[in-house]
């Protein structure tokens, strides 16, 4: 990036008279050109030698803001939108957010949140070395991983054991699921003192091209 007069003439002037500490400033910058400008920043009257110290331009750093971040699941994947995403098992889990300060002198304060497949909004504050005190907020979502398939799964049966053994609907029974996706697959969850009452058990097979409920079953126990 370049800053430079137009044409032909003297050169554009930019006197502050000391009315700022610099006359021109680059604000966390890099690879910046400044030339054929006439700049100054000249003292206030009357003020001491030595006391408000004015410069023409100004480079500064800005130290209180946030590099990077890191997590306890690894780095986070940044996103083109400014967020980022972890990869890692399709599960809401809990993380320990650690900032990267841009400068080595700024401290900034880790962070346990809550990552789902929604954006999580993080805040993050970065203190530099001159007490400089900054929120940087970022944005982090869970990503389920690829599992190769290219469609939903087909939706599973639902079962229970209950009155099945004994006759007895006594709160004590199992529900079991079983699906074709495309193999067959079972699984099964025991249910153990449940009062008396109407309980209703659903189940969601997800992969990453969708998610498909199961139609529901009512257990009822006497």
């Amino acid at each position: 990036m370049s800053i430079d007069r137009y044409g032909d003439g003297a050169m554009p002037r930019i006197a502050a008279a000391g009315a700022a500490d610099d006359a021109v400033r680059l604000f966390n910058q890099e690879y910046w050109t400044i030339r054929d400008l006439d700049v100054s920043n000249a003292a206030p009257a009357g003020s001491t030698a030595g006391a408000n110290l004015r410069q023409g331009i100004g480079s500064l750093p800005d130290d209180a803001a946030l590099l990077n971040l890191t997590t306890d699941h690894g780095p986070p994947a940044a996103r083109p939108d400014g967020a980022y995403t972890l990869d890692g098992p399709a599960t809401t889990r809990t993380v320990t957010v650690t900032p990267e300060t841009r400068s080595r002198f700024a401290t900034a304060a880790g962070a346990t949140v809550t990552v789902a497949d929604t954006p999580t909004d993080v805040p993050v504050t970065v203190t530099a070395e001159d007490g400089t005190r900054r929120t940087n907020h970022r944005l982090i979502r869970r990503l389920a991983p690829s599992d190769g398939a290219a469609t939903a799964p087909a939706e599973g049966v639902l079962s229970s054991t209950s009155g099945r053994a004994t006759g007895l609907h006594d709160g004590d029974y199992t529900v079991s699921l079983t699906a074709a996706t495309p193999s067959a697959q079972h699984a099964s969850t025991v249910v153990s003192g449940r009062a008396p009452g109407t309980y209703t058990y659903e189940a969601e097979l997800v992969n990453a091209a969708g998610a498909t409920r199961s139609a529901a079953i009512i257990v009822e126990v006497r």
